[in-house]
């Protein structure tokens, strides 16, 4: 199951609304991902930093009953660096694990 959906969180204000929405959005996708499956979770936001993400598909899955086991969490390429000086810049993140 892939689930790229645009930014939940365009703004600081946003972001408690934006990590309800991807909790919601990890819990549909992992109820339909068949048992065993591999869910790819994608995030555009640069107000959700990594350890945010990974917690709504964690959250989201044990919702849907399910366990997610992350087994890679990847970024931008490295021609995308990101600064100490500007952390927003971490902002593409997908997250793949089994169910």
């Amino acid at each position: 199951m892939i689930s790229d959906p645009p930014s939940f969180a365009p703004s600081r204000r946003a972001l408690p609304a934006g990590l309800r929405a991807y909790r919601r959005l990890h819990r549909l996708a992992a109820a339909v991902t068949a048992p065993g499956g591999i869910l790819c979770a994608a995030s555009c936001s640069s107000h959700v930093d990594r350890k945010s993400f990974i917690g709504t598909v964690e959250a989201g899955a044990r919702d849907a009953g399910r366990r997610f086991a992350l087994r890679e969490l990847r970024g931008a390429a490295p021609d995308h660096p990101v600064t100490l000086q500007f952390p927003e810049g971490d902002y593409l993140k997908l997250a793949i694990g089994g169910l």
